[in-house]
């Protein structure tokens, strides 16, 4: 039996991560795109909501980019640990990360990083 190889680490793994609780409106969630060509994509966060009789599940609420003025829903759990853009990230646009995106993402994070 044959196994897909794992891929290889990007510059999105040494995005800084969040706890998904800790998120605050205006964040851009940095989402995964393709290795070596526009490697991340961001989207603001627009409300975190625990999610009703799930304890330990919070539900993310995003600016959609495919449809304009509407909004996408994603669960996660609590404690995972969740990817942030820079601030000047252009929204849902997929771009190549650069170290300079990776030291100013991590300074706008701040002590909100979770420490690996």
């Amino acid at each position: 039996m044959f196994r897909r190889p794992l891929p290889a680490p990007t510059l999105y793994d040494a995005m800084p991560r969040v706890e998904a609780q800790d998120l605050r409106p205006g964040d851009l969630l940095m989402h995964r795109g393709l290795p070596g060509r526009d490697e991340g994509a961001a989207r603001p966060v627009v409300r975190i909501e625990p999610v009703e009789d799930e304890s330990g599940w919070v539900l993310i609420t995003q600016v959609s980019t495919r449809f304009p003025g509407s909004e996408t829903r994603e669960r996660a759990r609590a404690d995972q640990g969740v990817a942030l853009a820079p601030p000047y990230w252009p929204h849902g646009e997929d771009r190549v990360i650069t170290r300079e995106d990776i030291r100013a993402a991590s300074e706008h994070v701040g002590s909100r990083a979770i420490q690996r």
